[in-house]
């Protein structure tokens, strides 16, 4: 058995696949547009769920698991096969969202002939999904899984010596860095406007669909981002752009830059989140990109250049709330840095406006690639850290004075908490081998009734640091440490897998 048609040729979504599933083997398969193709497969036969996994045309392992009886007795009893199905669901969503597999079902008319040899061999099966072999982009779009992730600039344009070397010509151009937070918004294959996260979610992690006992979700209660911030939808829908668009675009204050006001609107759909914007002005969105437009893939095809153009042509049509990426260019990188300091501004990415991303543009892997010709610029240094704090272990060290635990803290609110002992924390970044590598000590910057408030169940957590300058091991330096490192603010819309440095 296998999924069939629905009237009109379209197969059934997700969702529905998954209340309708009755047990019967599914296939799945992970491309990435890159390397061998990955093949994984699940059912449930008599009372234990059944796993193959491996290379397309290789061998495949196997795994299997059986269920638990739950809430025996109760009204709510959860039988061994009820649990075993649900767990299996959440393994199945597992690999559809957060590892980009795509599904396939079994079609004896359909052939599949190998590259490279000119054989053929019979495959009958056919990609449903269409997220990453035989890329529909309107498909992709429309079920954009939590895997997805667009590019991002390298951190620090020094370290790229091809790049620097054309900025200290004048051959690059300087993109202005907006203090905001990253979204995308998404034209689906429906003509719907959609705004998602950067860690590609429709909704915020505390409000987000509730799992229900069978492994699937109730998206009754979800609030969607595009619900939060219609104004923004509505500046979308006024530019017609086509469908199987996405814009690359972060969410700032009106005004000044304020990194906080943006993060406290994206916490909570409350009325006082709704009373800050009415208060404060509507948040803008600041488009600096189109990775997809009218069903192509552009940040792979196209050269940044290009796209500006694109940006260029559709934000006369918006109402205001959508504003356009701006840009300057200097003679040298120094000519840049002095003009940021001098006016306030966070800094630059540097782009060249001609050269194509390639496969960096973006992937389904959950972790961004980061092209070699776009890299940031700023006054100071800055970079994203795992932080940890254990002091009997050697990470972090236990406050002195003020920061001593269990001295009595007063919050500007009134309220009164137990300092938790908190004095500097260790920062951690990831090398290109998976290896967590120590940084160094942190404990400047660090608000301190957020610092009296942290607790070792806290950590690890994601946070931005700026620093003066680094030194490598790789380089031949004795440590891998920044020099002035100061706290900047927690990334809670990063993972600690995030945090790589191939230079480590």
């Amino acid at each position: 058995m296998s999924w069939e048609r629905l009237s009109g040729g379209h197969w059934p979504d997700f969702e529905s696949r998954q209340r309708q599933w009755t047990g019967f083997r599914r296939h799945f398969r992970q491309h990435h547009g890159r390397g061998e193709v990955r093949v994984w497969e699940i059912w449930y036969q008599d009372g234990r769920v059944f796993t193959n996994h491996g290379q397309f045309g290789g061998a495949m392992q196997g795994t299997s698991y059986v269920g638990k009886v739950k809430n025996k007795g109760k009204v709510n009893e959860i039988t061994a096969e009820q649990d075993a199905l649900a767990e299996a669901r959440r393994d199945i969503r597992k690999k559809w969202d957060f590892e980009g597999y795509d599904e396939y079902a079994y079609d004896p008319a359909v052939r599949f002939t190998k590259s490279g040899n000119g054989t053929a061999d019979v495959d009958h099966w056919t990609n449903i999904d269409r997220r990453n072999q035989d890329i529909s982009i309107p498909a992709l779009l429309t079920s954009l899984p939590g895997s997805f992730v667009l590019y991002k600039p390298e951190n620090n344009l020094y370290d790229q010596k091809r790049l620097l070397e054309k900025a200290n010509k004048g051959q690059v151009v300087y993109t202005l860095k907006r203090d905001g937070l990253a979204y995308w918004a998404v034209v689906d294959f429906y003509g719907n406007v959609q705004l998602y996260s950067r860690r590609s979610r429709a909704w915020s992690d505390t409000e987000e669909p509730l799992e229900l006992p069978d492994g699937t979700l109730d998206y009754s209660k979800v609030v969607l981002w595009s619900q939060r911030f219609p104004h923004i939808v509505e500046a979308i829908h006024a530019m017609s752009l086509p469908k199987g668009t996405m814009l690359a675009g972060e969410l700032v204050a009106p005004g000044k830059d304020s990194y906080p006001y943006v993060l406290g609107l994206s916490k909570g759909y409350t009325p006082r989140a709704l009373e800050d914007m009415t208060k404060d002005g509507l948040p803008l969105y600041y488009w600096w990109d189109i990775p997809f437009f009218d069903g192509q893939d552009m940040v792979t095809t196209q050269t940044p250049r290009h796209r500006w153009k694109i940006i260029e042509e559709y934000i006369g049509a918006s109402n205001g709330y959508v504003v356009p990426l701006q840009f300057s260019v200097f003679g040298t990188p120094e000519d840049a840095v002095a003009h940021a300091k001098s006016n306030g501004i966070e800094g630059w990415v540097v782009v060249d406006p001609d050269e194509k991303y390639g496969d960096r543009g973006w992937n389904l892997k959950g972790k961004p690639d980061r092209p070699k010709s776009c890299a940031k610029l700023k006054p100071w240094f800055e970079d994203d850290f795992i932080a940890y704090w254990d002091p009997d272990n050697d990470m972090g060290e236990w406050g002195t004075g003020r920061h001593e635990k269990g001295k009595k803290v007063k919050l500007p609110s009134g309220r009164e908490v137990i300092h938790g002992g908190v004095g500097s924390v260790m920062l951690y970044q990831y090398n290109s081998a998976g290896q967590l590598i120590p940084i160094c000590k942190c404990a400047t910057g660090m608000d301190y009734e957020f610092q009296a408030q942290l607790r070792q169940e806290n950590f690890p957590m994601v946070v931005e640091a700026q620093y003066a300058e680094r030194t490598y091991i790789s380089d031949g330096e004795k440590t891998n440490a920044l020099r002035l490192p100061k706290f900047v603010r927690v990334r809670t819309d990063k993972q600690p897998g995030e945090c790589i440095n191939p230079r480590l």
